[in-house]
């Protein structure tokens, strides 16, 4: 990936995470931690992908309330950032650590049944 393109990506996840910091939406209620931000080659679109800790309702409203301040996330991104173009953020969840975790606890699972298999071997 470009050097460059690489950077900006890592500037534009770091501001964005002190913005979703600073928003003042009763929506926004659970921790949101940034994962990952994909942007195009035309540096145009970024796309966030968001960890949301709570429930699957706090999740979606948190979500809204995010693509609710994106507009004012673009203008804020632009102006910090010192961009040409202000990109359309779009948001996503990322439920990559949930899916860890389940991965996780059948891997330890499948670990004591083979553990309970060799005491009785």
């Amino acid at each position: 990936m470009n050097v460059k393109i690489e950077r900006l990506r890592e500037t534009i996840k770091k501001e964005l995470a002190v913005l979703i910091y600073e928003l003042k939406d009763s929506r926004i209620k659970g921790l949101v931690s940034i994962m990952e931000v994909d942007m195009s080659n035309d540096l145009k679109n970024v796309k966030v992908w968001v960890s949301i800790y709570g429930d699957e309702k706090s999740k979606e409203e948190t979500l809204k309330g995010l693509a609710s301040a994106s507009r004012f996330l673009r203008g804020e991104l632009t102006r910090r950032i010192g961009l040409k173009y202000a990109p359309q953020i779009l948001f996503a969840i990322d439920n990559s650590l949930e899916r860890g975790g389940k991965i996780f606890e059948i891997l330890k699972k499948i670990d004591n049944i083979d553990n309970e298999e060799g005491e009785q071997d």
